[in-house]
């Protein structure tokens, strides 16, 4: 108890006797008003700890996601620089890449030639262009890949 409130009670006089009751009944409403902003006090401790954490956690994953990326887009360049260096020295040693096209690419020179198609089934189909994808389309994979097929054995 603090010192002033001390001197309070031992200067209560036997004029004051009646109103002691009246004097307790308020401190216990001051109690308990105390111990409500005691309690909303500490509520609100454990709001700010949790909100701290929470802030706390999102600038980790965000600081995670932002490595992920940096490590991704290192994984980008140093797989972009192999596939350079790759090529550098295919060309180097004058290997030259299949293109993906490779058989459609022989088939479409095998039909400008004289085994190709005529004049009058081009202009059927529409156009050189539609005449060999027409064709192109009738083929199996083995057929189109097939090593004794005129357009592969011409290359």
């Amino acid at each position: 108890m603090n010192t002033t409130f001390t001197n309070a009670i031992a200067q209560l006089t036997v004029t004051d006797y009646e109103h002691i009751d009246s004097i307790i009944d308020a401190l216990k409403d001051r109690k308990k008003e105390l111990r409500t902003m005691k309690t909303e006090q500490a509520k609100a401790e454990r709001e700010a700890k949790k909100a701290a954490d929470k802030a706390a956690k999102k600038a980790q994953r965000e600081a995670e996601k932002a490595e992920t990326k940096k490590a991704n887009e290192a994984a980008k360049t140093l797989a972009s620089l192999q596939t350079k260096v790759v090529k550098s020295v295919k060309k180097e040693t004058g290997q030259v890449d299949k293109p993906k096209n490779l058989y459609y690419q022989n088939f479409c020179k095998w039909s400008k030639g004289a085994e190709g198609p005529s004049e009058e089934d081009i202009k059927t189909a529409g156009g050189k262009r539609a005449w060999n994808k027409a064709q192109w389309d009738i083929l199996s994979k083995d057929e189109r890949a097939a090593p004794d097929a005129p357009w592969n054995v011409t290359a």
